[in-house]
């Protein structure tokens, strides 16, 4: 076959030009194929998003280079994300034209710089060791810690190159500069060259390269965003350069509503596609405005069309953007990626942009970058190893460095001027489920106009999928915050300092006027307050005159204290406070434990405060107490920031209030102390140890089921009652179960706050022994359950046995056999007989021996009646 001379120049030529442009975006998920890289191979990898991505180690120098011959009519394009701020050591080229594979050695060709000692981009020419950097860029910036360029780069059959980078990654240019540079026009190489040291050895990234002919611009430069500064001042991004006369020319622009044209219109020289127009009369606040826009060229002449942008002046403020979602446990996977996220929604008719706002996750600040959120939209938060598994549901706003606590930490959101968002600390009593708390469900906000609320807005998610971001959430609905706020507790720091807390987050502004307090015993209004931040549920008040021990104080608030919702009370505030005091043993007394809840319920402990004194909660702990170890063990801080406990006064200890409240009648809702874990307590049995800081023992109780009313079907839901205070913890006789069905409809038997349902303060008339009452129905209805045998002695050292017989003399119940007996006390008959059966109704006589140390008995015959 004969092929003509031209037909093959044709041909020859037209092979080498395919094989001297490419693309490579790795969607085919390697390098290996088209195109092939080569190099380094070993130290690069495509990741999961199907970025090019070093995955090095230790201190080195990486390339990776692929077959590539043109210079000239030539178009290069590609996108590079370094995850550090650059430095002499760190930062990485894209080389455009070598004549050499090995780019770390001596070659001839151009190379784009991507940081390095002045954190910039730039373009430069290599002759063998030699580098002569021909543009300097001076609008891209690699100083951060997440930086995302696009870069383009034009270079002409003249020689006249031009560099444009994005710093946002997208493919809005902006001319870095331009040269004439025709020193080579040959080359066979393109490839990337990445120096670093260990830390950075993973965090190059790289992406759509493109090498391939001019893309010659025919297209009208467009309106990407409009930005109100100020009341006189808007902002213009357009999606490319602007030429200068026309973007700056005032007759090219109009507001309506009577504004017309602006004063003035200026291109800004740092960017050339922004330009600022300055209106003298100024916009109405939060009023709706239209601007149009026509004749504007780019710098290729190509001309917009007349363009007509809405825009409100509205200053954003806090609630605006709110934390709507979290996913802090992603696995197991329900139906979503295994990824953490933070879902933001902004509830306003404005696009906003978060670059520089802050995000806190517990006490590491994430800056964020450039990224907009929508009006009446959502964003998704999260790590950059996520950004393509979930940019299927939503906009991603991805950082190099995001982690979220399972167990629950605190989200701060913070604007670009240091300004409060919204601020969330999540825990595991969130989720308000037993089951979803354990992994692949998010937290979701029920309502986002109510985000003061915390947990009481909040619950797990309620989606086929675990979870809803980037849409409405599945528990979305209206959850109005009507409540005024409440005092939690008031506590001493000092002697002329106290800090309140309040169940909600309150204005800070109205809560720091100093004129809404007063305090008893002529101290008065406070001198100055500080506010907790940035929770604003606490305020620490400093006092002009000293507290004085023994005093309870009355501290009033006035009813125009205003809360983050903005709700007000009806009536002043009243709380109570004194200066605590150490607490010895048996000042405060275990009252009452459920060990054993129902289903999703929690385990507690009432405390009894039997002295005069105030004790802060923040000086005891909670504990068991190992016999194998012969020490406590489980120790179980109750209060960091201290809870003051008044004389004569119930309080209950829990991992939840909230479902203490939803399972028992619970009579002062403010005597309740939610703390962060409980010691252990088996279901069966088990101790309960109350000490000090020192490891002083205050009280303790050791239980078991068995000490439940043996006649119980199920003791599951039911607390065991202390049912006197003068008679030891340990002493089992002196627990029972709490009367059924209690003071709630559900039928749980528990009082917690108040006075237990089998309580019994010792009464010792003048006689040594005594019953009461006279008649008892032992059946666990919460009156006369049990029978009180009470006891008094002139002298120590007398040792009792008490039997108990039926009206036909038969034994029923051996209660006490040589037992040593205080001054005086009680012992409990149950009305259970030794066979732990209920003893049947009718009389019975209680027969008393007791021996004194000096060997002389006495005998006592009681009577008591079993009714039905």
């Amino acid at each position: 076959m004969k092929i003509s001379f031209i037909s093959f120049l044709v041909f020859f030529f037209s092979l080498n030009y395919a094989n001297a442009q490419f693309q490579d975006d790795f969607s085919d998920g390697d390098f290996t194929n088209n195109p092939s890289w080569h190099g380094d191979e070993v130290q690069f990898e495509v990741n999961s998003s199907n970025y090019l991505r070093l995955a090095s180690t230790g201190t080195d120098t990486s390339i990776l280079y692929t077959e590539s011959s043109i210079i000239r009519d030539t178009e290069w394009e590609f996108w590079v994300k370094q995850s550090f701020n650059s430095s002499s050591n760190n930062y990485s080229r894209v080389y455009l034209a070598s004549d050499q594979s090995n780019l770390a050695g001596s070659l001839n060709g151009y190379f784009v710089q991507i940081g390095g000692t002045n954190d910039n981009v730039s373009l430069w020419r290599q002759d063998g060791i030699n580098l002569t950097e021909i543009i300097t860029g001076s609008i891209a910036n690699t100083g951060n810690s997440t930086n995302k360029i696009s870069i383009k780069v034009i270079c002409d059959l003249d020689g006249n190159w031009q560099f444009y980078s994005d710093d946002l990654g997208g493919s809005n240019y902006a001319l870095e500069g331009i040269t004439t540079d025709v020193t080579y026009s040959n080359c066979d190489y393109f490839g990337v060259f990445c120096k670093y040291t260990s830390s950075n050895a993973t965090k190059f990234y790289f992406n759509d390269f493109r090498v391939g002919s001019i893309q010659y611009d025919t297209v009208p430069p467009q309106i990407k965003n409009i930005e109100v500064l100020n009341g006189n001042k808007l902002r213009l991004k357009y999606s490319e350069v602007v030429e200068f006369n026309t973007a700056e020319d005032v007759n090219n622009y109009s507001v309506d509503n009577g504004l017309g044209k602006p004063n003035t219109a200026n291109r800004l020289n740092s960017d050339s596609s922004i330009v600022e127009l300055f209106f003298n009369n100024g916009f109405v606040y939060n009023q709706n405005y239209s601007l149009t826009v026509s004749g504007v060229k780019d710098n290729n002449g190509n001309e917009m069309g007349s363009t007509v942008l809405p825009f409100l002046w509205y200053n954003i403020k806090q609630g605006d953007i709110v934390i709507n979602e979290i996913m802090a446990d992603p696995a197991p996977e329900v139906g979503l990626p295994n990824a953490e996220y933070i879902e933001l929604y902004n509830k306003t008719g404005l696009k906003v942009n978060l670059e520089n706002w802050v995000l806190r996750i517990g006490t590491s600040d994430k800056v964020l970058p450039s990224a907009e959120i929508l009006p009446d939209s959502f964003i998704i938060i999260t790590h950059e190893d996520n950004e393509n598994v979930l940019s299927a549901y939503g906009s991603v706003l991805a950082l190099p460095s995001f982690s979220l606590k399972n167990g629950g930490t605190s989200l701060l959101l913070k604007t670009d001027l240091n300004e409060i968002m919204h601020f969330v600390d999540y825990n595991l009593n969130w989720y308000k489920d037993d089951v979803k708390v354990d992994g692949g469900w998010s937290l979701e906000q029920i309502d986002p106009n109510s985000y003061c609320l915390g947990i009481e807005n909040w619950a797990a998610s309620k989606s086929l999928y675990g979870g809803s971001p980037g849409s409405k959430n599945s528990i979305d609905k209206l959850n109005e915050d009507k409540d005024a706020a409440q005092i939690n507790k008031v506590v001493v720091v000092n002697n002329q300092s106290i800090r309140i807390f309040f169940d909600k987050a309150m204005d800070s502004t109205i809560a720091k006027d100093p004129n809404l307090y007063t305090i008893s015993h002529t101290i008065g209004n406070p001198s100055t307050i500080t506010a907790s931040y940035p929770d604003y549920r606490s305020f620490t008040l400093q006092l002009s005159v000293p507290l004085q021990l023994g005093i309870i104080y009355n501290l009033k608030i006035d009813k125009s204290l205003k809360t983050c919702g903005g709700n007000t009370n009806n009536i002043p505030l009243l709380a109570y406070f004194g200066i605590p005091e150490i607490p010895d043993s048996n000042d405060i007394l275990i009252n009452e434990v459920l060990f054993n809840p129902r289903d999703n319920g929690v385990d507690y402990v009432e405390l009894y405060n039997n002295s005069k004194k105030i004790i802060d909660l923040k000086y005891l702990r909670l504990a068991n107490w190992s016999d194998e170890d012969n020490n406590y063990e489980n120790v179980k801080e109750i209060s960091e920031d201290g809870f003051q406990i008044f004389p004569y006064q119930f309080y209950v200890l829990s991992t939840s209030n909230s479902m203490t409240k939803k399972q028992y009648y619970v009579e002062n809702t403010s005597n309740l102390v939610e703390i962060e874990s409980m010691p252990s307590m088996s279901n069966t049995e088990g101790n309960i140890y109350l000490i000090t800081n020192s490891l002083q023992t205050i009280d303790a109780m050791n239980y078991d089921d068995e000490m439940h009313y043996a006649l119980l079907n199920n003791p599951d839901g039911i607390s065991l009652e202390r049912i006197s205070y003068n008679i030891s913890s340990f002493d089992k006789t002196n627990w029972h179960s709490s009367a059924i069905p209690g003071k709630n409809a559900e039928g749980f038997a528990g009082t917690p706050t108040y006075i237990n349902s089998q309580n019994s303060e010792m009464i010792v008339n003048e006689s040594q022994w005594e019953t009461s009452p006279e008649i008892f129905s032992p059946n666990n209805d919460g009156f006369d359950d049990f029978l009180q045998i009470s006891y008094s002695f002139s002298d120590v050292g007398y040792t009792a046995s008490i039997s108990i017989y039926d009206s036909k003399g038969r034994l029923v119940r051996r209660l006490i056999d040589s037992k040593l007996l205080e001054l005086q006390g009680q012992v409990i008959w149950d009305g259970i007989d030794d066979r732990g059966n209920k003893a049947n109704i009718g009389i019975y006589i209680i027969y008393v021996e007791v021996v004194n140390l000096n060997g002389n008995v006495e005998h006592h015959k009681l009577s008591t009646v079993i009714g039905g």
